[in-house]
């Protein structure tokens, strides 16, 4: 069977997602012999012979760099541009000659009908066990009429997102666009040459927001049962960015949102296939689970040294560390300060001293150093109600070092020269920060533009800002900001 026409249906319910109307028996027994190359997703550039292949135009830092459609056109009023990521397909060499939407039958490389009685001797001759099908029947029960199956190939309605616009690198999951002009406006052609001094005016984070997608659904058959399929959860720092893995259609939704610019899923079960794929191994210990937190540990290299092959800093010994208790909680920062680290705990501050070294005299009057091979030991600690809870919320200035407290609902700094801890908050926005601080004790992961608490220094004018954000709070979002100027 192979589809009827040669145009795509489309449906107004999903106005992005094409589809095969009908599919008819083939009475066309021409054949043609065609070299296939599967172009995985976002390939740069692939060729079969004279014959290339891409899975992407563009990028997502240029926003001058695209291609065009069939041929180029180097005019002003031109509409045959393309920019974005494709999704995976088959390069077929020199389709031209065959019809629109014809019946492709990919074989095995070296395949001739020839050899059809060796390729059946070598699965007959195979102790593996056959497929049925059919449904099993009892001898008693087998008559003239019964159903038969396939037993090669699954046949599957699938459906593949063609394309999608790139993950902006300042912002992956925008799709808001300020100037929906900033491309027709900055390109121009003239006497046949692109006039590229205007490319700087492009806004390629409007670029990169524009809303692609075109999904295609037809029938195929395929040694792989590509009806069941899965949500790849394996790319962790994707799924954090995006709040979900890979996915596939109709799993999710026809969706054109910022957080959908991502490959789909390519797990697919396997079928008839007798291959596995990529395994790993996780030793699994024969002793109840164990889930241990060192989120109080400090652990320090080797000593650096110049004119070194070896770059110590990278070097880590097996005792090289200090566990510290957690009656303050957990250690969110730590920076350095005169000579010295200041520790940042979730409750509280602490002073602690490197390589220090007590100068004592024995009988004899000569100089003893005492703790000459201890390289950090206990803090002192400087605060037992305010810490923080948030690592960018601690800024450096030149002078103080400054944080915020969500759970005390103070700001506070510690001097650079002396370290004392001051609450700056309580000379005139205690009162306004007790009722904007909504963070509760157990949120601690910033959601990149959801929520977040960050400091900023402003080193001309001597200007420390903090910034508070919470999106997940009802429908309305909880943002402010508050400037501190260390001179007045």
């Amino acid at each position: 069977m192979q589809p009827q026409g040669s145009s795509l249906s489309w449906s107004q319910d999903e106005e992005r997602n094409f589809y095969v109307g009908k599919y008819v028996y083939a009475n066309d027994t021409v054949e043609y012999k065609s070299k296939i190359l599967a172009v995985p997703d976002s390939s740069k550039l692939m060729a079969i012979d004279k014959d290339n292949y891409k899975g992407t135009a563009g990028n997502s830092t240029d926003g001058w760099r695209f291609d065009y459609i069939a041929k180029e056109n180097k005019k002003t009023e031109a509409t045959n541009f393309i920019r974005g990521n494709w999704g995976p397909y088959l390069g077929v060499q020199s389709a031209t000659k065959n019809k629109v939407l014809t019946q492709y039958d990919i074989k095995i490389p070296g395949y001739s009908k020839s050899k059809i009685q060796e390729y059946f001797n070598v699965r007959y001759s195979d102790n593996s066990s056959f497929y049925p099908i059919s449904d099993r029947l009892e001898i008693n029960d087998f008559g003239d009429n019964f159903v038969l199956y396939r037993g090669d190939c699954y046949i599957c309605q699938f459906t593949h997102r063609m394309n999608r616009n790139f993950q902006d690198p300042a912002a992956p999951t925008n799709d808001d666009i300020v100037n929906p002009k900033c491309w027709k406006e900055n390109y121009s052609v003239k006497d046949g040459v692109i006039e590229k001094h205007k490319f700087a005016n492009i806004n390629i984070g409007d670029l990169n927001a524009v809303r692609l997608g075109t999904w295609v659904t037809f029938t195929v058959r395929s040694t792989k049962n590509l009806c069941i399929r899965g949500v790849d959860d394996s790319h962790s720092d994707e799924k954090a960015l995006i709040g979900h893995g890979r996915g596939f259609y109709p799993r999710y939704k026809i969706n054109l949102d910022g957080s959908y610019k991502t490959p789909e899923s390519s797990y697919f079960n396997k079928g008839f296939q007798k291959e596995f794929g990529v395994k790993k191994y996780i030793e699994a210990a024969d002793v109840p689970a164990e889930k241990n937190e060192f989120s109080s540990r400090i652990l320090y290299s080797n000593p650096a040294s110049n004119d070194s092959y070896t770059n110590n800093f990278r070097v880590f010994e097996l005792g090289h560390f200090k566990d510290y208790s957690k009656e303050y909680g957990s250690i969110t920062k730590l920076v350095e300060s005169n000579g010295s680290i200041l520790i940042v705990f979730e409750h509280g501050i602490g002073s602690l001293a490197v390589n220090e070294k007590a100068l004592l005299q024995n009988i004899q009057g000569d100089d003893v150093y005492i703790g000459a091979n201890k390289v950090i030991g206990e803090p002192r600690i400087i605060s037992d109600k305010f810490g923080s809870q948030w690592k960018e919320s601690i800024v450096k200035t030149p002078h103080y070092i400054y944080g915020v407290d969500t759970v005390a609902k103070k700001i506070w700094r510690v001097g650079i020269d002396s370290p004392n801890v001051e609450c700056i908050s309580d000379k005139r926005i205690q009162q306004f920060l007790n009722q904007n601080i909504i963070l509760s004790e157990r949120e601690l992961i910033p959601i990149i533009g959801i929520r977040n608490v960050k400091s900023h220094y402003n080193g001309f004018k001597n200007d420390v800002l903090f910034t508070f954000y919470d999106n997940l709070r009802g429908f309305e979002e909880k943002v402010w900001n508050i400037c501190w100027n260390e001179i007045t």
